[in-house]
């Protein structure tokens, strides 16, 4: 009976005993999204601002019952020579325990993202973290990263949240490329390859039409493509659903919706010095605007407008194939998966130099063909 008794005691005290590390909700600081900045521009010994954007307990009150001039959120910023060193004495400031497990966005400024190496330095911390989300979105800035972190919408309370939006708004509906989130980058810095983030810039607004190009072997941000190449690269990835594509025709603009899209992407590896990258596309979509007055019933002038679209298509992409290989030297159309998964014993021999070295990415031949089917011309055949 003693002994068990004794059992009993032990597992009685061992329930009452509760977490010791646990911090009761009240006392939690959630952080939605963080900022990074340079403090000393000190190449050997550089100093960096972190800004964590911490929601405030008022923020979860009915709208109805919250004073007008009562804020949302408030940014407190930290320094130090890495993010831990800068968010502990950020902490030192905040009455609030940290709590980084509900953060959506980070903003790198775009002069730390231009120096060698530094961008993977400032994601270790946040790699590493287990209670940040490998969703966190990432993306570059155009001047100070807190700047952008501090925009406030009209339409909403919360910066970070409001960023997390217009990405979202912006790829589904503009035909931008897919944002990427931590977990894809650092998979990108392991195989030492090459990606594009959101480029975001404020004006009298706060918005994005353009990409950085990070270049895995020089590990920083090599330059940007403005938003009709972005265009260009996810029609050429059989993407950009639904997007707009603009064109001329007989001096008169036209707008094409983009219905869909196929892809056939073929590769040459008997010279690996001059790989051949074959691109077939086929593209459907519907007419949503035109300024001509051509009768788009006569078959033989739809054919004409067809050309026309794929014409400016297959130049807009040889543009952009032109500027990642030249300027860029960049493979941000993932070729290099093409040649792992379907050309294993090709990828062994170059990819130590497939962006570096002997260049071979830099050194293929791209060859692109499209062709656009119009199945629609609207609900009309003239406006005028």
């Amino acid at each position: 009976m003693s002994h068990k008794w004794i059992f009993l005691m032990s597992m009685t005290v061992f329930l009452l005993t509760g977490c010791w590390d646990t911090i009761n909700i009240e006392d939690r600081g959630f952080i939605v999204g963080s900022a990074i900045d340079l403090a000393e521009d000190d190449p050997d010994d550089p100093v960096y601002l972190i800004t964590n954007q911490f929601v405030l307990p008022q923020s979860f009150i009915n709208p109805a019952e919250q004073a007008s001039d009562q804020k949302a959120f408030d940014n407190i910023t930290g320094k130090g020579r890495s993010v831990s060193r800068a968010n502990e004495e950020m902490s030192a400031n905040n009455s609030k325990t940290p709590y980084f497990g509900h953060i959506k966005m980070l903003i790198i400024s775009e002069e730390l993202a231009k120096q060698k190496g530094t961008l993977i330095k400032l994601l270790d911390h946040y790699i590493r973290d287990v209670k940040i989300r490998r969703g966190t979105n990432l993306i570059v800035s155009k001047g100070d990263a807190k700047g952008v972190l501090g925009f406030q919408q009209p339409e909403g309370d919360l910066p970070a949240i409001n960023l997390m939006q217009l990405l979202d708004n912006s790829s589904d509906r503009s035909g931008f490329f897919d944002p990427l989130v931590l977990g894809e980058v650092q998979e990108h810095f392991i195989n030492n390859r090459s990606f594009i983030l959101p480029y975001f810039t404020i004006d009298d607004q706060l918005k994005w039409s353009s990409g950085a190009v990070y270049q895995g072997p020089e590990e920083r941000i090599v330059g940007l493509i403005n938003g009709k190449e972005l265009q260009g690269l996810d029609i050429f990835s059989g993407k950009g659903i639904q997007s707009i594509i603009d064109f001329k025709y007989k001096k008169d603009t036209f707008a094409l919706k983009n219905i869909r899209i196929k892809r056939k992407l073929s590769i040459d590896t008997t010279n690996i010095d001059n790989l051949k990258i074959k691109n077939k596309i086929s593209l459907e979509g519907v007419i949503t605007e035109s300024y001509n007055k051509e009768n788009f019933l006569n078959p033989n002038e739809l054919k004409k407008v067809e050309k026309t679209v794929s014409k400016n298509i297959e130049e807009l992409l040889l543009k952009v194939t032109d500027k990642a290989q030249q300027e860029l030297n960049a493979d941000i159309f993932n070729i290099w998966r093409q040649l792992e998964t379907k050309h294993y014993d090709t990828w062994e021999k170059v990819k130590d130099d497939w962006e570096s070295g002997e260049n071979y990415f830099s050194n293929a031949d791209f060859d692109i063909e499209v062709n656009t089917d119009i199945y629609s011309t609207g609900t009309t055949n003239k406006t005028d």
